[in-house]
């Protein structure tokens, strides 16, 4: 019995019009991985429905932009900082339709959050807990 070709780059298989990808491909990988080569699969299948030819090529679409944001360990302090409270729909409303329960945290709240996650290495260190 045959099996699939696969063009590494276009992920093209020797049945036209057929695609494959990820695991199939490479195996057991990294989500990354699985996440890029999905990338890659629907830019070739689009490419392949506009009747594009060659090779595939995707262009960086990091930013340049950098951002000074500081840094966790800058912040001296021994004081708790508790969780950010998570704003929840209320119970009677919950039942109406599938709406998400959690509705997730405003910007400077999820930055608070970072940052306060960044500090449990040192707040582990003060306690003398070796993890």
């Amino acid at each position: 019995m045959g099996s699939l070709v696969v063009d590494d780059n276009r992920l093209s298989t020797n049945i036209p019009g057929i695609f494959a990808g990820g695991d199939f491909t490479t195996g057991p990988s990294t989500v990354i991985r699985a996440i890029a080569s999905g990338r890659r699969a629907a830019l070739a299948i689009h490419r392949h429905l506009q009747g594009e030819k060659g090779r595939l090529s995707i262009a960086d679409e990091k930013t340049s932009m950098i951002e000074d944001t500081g840094l966790a360990l800058e912040e001296e302090t021994q004081e708790e900082k508790p969780r950010t409270r998570v704003m929840m729909e209320k119970p009677q409303e919950r039942t109406q339709d599938f709406r998400e329960v959690e509705k997730g945290l405003e910007e400077d709240q999820a930055w608070y959050e970072a940052m306060r996650c960044l500090r449990c290495d040192l707040e582990r260190e003060m306690r003398g807990d070796n993890v």
